[in-house]
């Protein structure tokens, strides 16, 4: 599974992990248990003055997982997607050569501008792996046939629901990232 791809924001327990793996196999992860953990992307201006947006907020590798899985406390594991986010499957990007909306990008000498079109939803965040469904509160993903499962329930597969617009509470932006300690279960 992929960690914060893109600038996120992880509240309360972020991932803990099964690190009983044997020493010969270290690229393959243990299992990860997630529970309270809300993932938003956010956009940013690059360097190149390029404004990017998180694209791939949760994304499961099953080469990296091997024979792991990922278990996923039901209802409490939220991502909210990113308009700008640069996967947007309903509208493709046109340079041909990728779907994904790159902000910039070179082709030989030639930089290219790839903006993407502000259309990006909630399943563009996970690409095409997993089922998507509209409820009442929301959308949610599933991975019906998949290594991530309900934490508590193994045989109901895991989900992922879609962050609601109010506010909730969160970690502060400037304590997040690759190196963010999580304080554990706050409640």
């Amino acid at each position: 599974m992929s960690r914060n791809q893109a600038p996120g924001t992880p509240t309360g327990e972020a991932t803990k992990t099964d690190d009983s793996k044997p020493a010969d196999d270290k690229d393959k992860q243990g299992d990860i248990y997630m529970r309270r953990v809300a993932i938003e992307a956010v956009e940013v201006e690059g360097e190149d003055g390029t404004r990017y947006a998180g694209q791939r907020m949760f994304v499961v590798d099953k080469d990296r997982l091997g024979d792991a899985q990922v278990f996923l406390d039901p209802g409490t594991v939220k991502v909210k997607h990113h308009k700008n986010g640069g996967w947007d499957w309903d509208n493709p990007n046109p340079a041909g050569d990728t779907n994904l909306w790159r902000g910039k990008a070179r082709k030989g000498d030639q930089v290219m501008d790839e903006t993407p079109p502000g259309t990006a939803e909630f399943q563009d965040t996970f690409g095409e792996e997993p089922q998507i469904e509209a409820r009442d509160d929301g959308m949610s993903a599933f991975w019906p046939d998949s290594l991530v499962r309900a934490w508590g329930d193994f045989d109901s597969p895991g989900e992922v629901r879609e962050m609601s617009s109010q506010a909730e509470p969160t970690v502060d932006e400037s304590q997040t990232g690759i190196d963010y300690q999580s304080p554990g279960y706050q409640g």
